[in-house]
């Protein structure tokens, strides 16, 4: 009896199950890792993308700010330099005249404002 329950074709069996299992799980263990790769792939594409637009603007800043516009626009505002034959003129500031208008002061005290305003 004992040769009947373990007969080769038997174990042989049980054998390619379990191996047929374990290349089952080692698969799917696999496809999950490249799913997720190609997810992160996706995710540096996207900011290789961005990056390059970045570049791109940066790379016309640059232009910009080595240009001869700039060089001129930032030495007349910066330096207050000026082309031959033209005046530099020199406007104060927006917060110099708040200054200098000061405050209105009265002869009055203000105890005695408040009450000719509350008063009827």
């Amino acid at each position: 009896m004992t040769e009947k329950r373990f007969s080769k074709g038997r174990i042989l069996g049980w054998v390619g199950l379990v191996l047929g299992l374990v290349m089952i799980i080692s698969l799917t263990r696999s496809i999950f890792r490249l799913v997720k790769q190609g997810g992160r792939l996706q995710q540096v594409r996207d900011r290789v993308s961005q990056l390059e637009v970045e570049k791109e603007g940066l790379m016309s800043e640059r232009e910009y700010y080595q240009s001869k516009e700039f060089v001129e626009a930032e030495a007349r505002n910066r330096l207050n330099m000026s082309r031959p034959g033209e005046a530099v003129v020199v406007m104060p500031s927006p917060s110099e005249e708040v200054v200098s208008a000061g405050v209105i002061e009265s002869e009055k005290p203000v105890w005695q404002e408040w009450l000719e305003y509350f008063s009827f």
